[in-house]
């Protein structure tokens, strides 16, 4: 669509620190420790959320001002997550040190910590979860792909061009920047979630 976040990383952070309290963690304050595939979907609906309540009212500017307001929240977001230390709010994300302990994935059996074998060459931990964020991209590559060709594609390539002119052919340009915005902040929570646990 064109737009310019700059507090793109808010919503990563949303979808970690809602995995980590998910994770089973010596140190989590949420007793509940849901399977990974429900944690992810989980940790990018929480992201998704917080994109449509600041896309609401930050998405009717454009250009730097965009960028501006943008780049505040993610300013904001961090604050807030210092702040939920449980002396100035409730404990949730321990402060600025966070919540240690979050244990690899174990997701359908297969234990992410445990180095893998490939073609005679033993790789280690992080090894696995680039092929799982590959996986992940590919899957993405290939949805948005699609998603081109369709009439929410084309409506987000002719608000990238011209957004006035797309609103006099009779586009609905908040929804779809709304949609656009809500759509990159599920990925980045979903990116979040397997990012704790790295």
């Amino acid at each position: 669509v064109g737009l310019l976040d700059l507090g793109y990383i808010a919503f990563l952070g949303a979808g970690a620190f809602t995995a980590a309290m998910l994770s089973g963690s010596a140190f989590a304050t949420i007793n509940w420790e849901p399977p990974f595939w429900l944690t992810a979907l989980i940790a990018a609906v929480v992201a998704a959320i917080l994109g449509l309540l600041i896309g609401t009212p930050t998405l009717r500017v454009s250009g730097d001002y965009l960028a501006i307001v943008t780049l505040a929240f993610g300013e904001i977001f961090r604050l807030t997550m210092i702040n939920l230390d449980g002396t100035d709010g409730p404990n949730l994300t321990h402060g600025p040190n966070g919540i240690p302990g979050i244990p690899n994935l174990n997701f359908f059996g297969f234990y992410f910590g445990d180095p893998q074998h490939l073609f005679g060459i033993e790789t280690g931990r992080f090894a696995n979860y680039f092929w799982l964020m590959l996986l992940v991209m590919a899957f993405i590559i290939l949805v948005f792909t699609n998603l081109n060709r369709s009439r929410i594609g084309r409506g987000w390539v002719a608000i990238r061009e011209d957004e006035l002119a797309a609103e006099a052919m009779g586009v609905n340009t908040f929804a779809l920047k709304l949609l656009a915005f809500a759509g990159g902040a599920f990925l980045a929570g979903l990116a979040g979630a397997v990012r704790a646990h790295q």
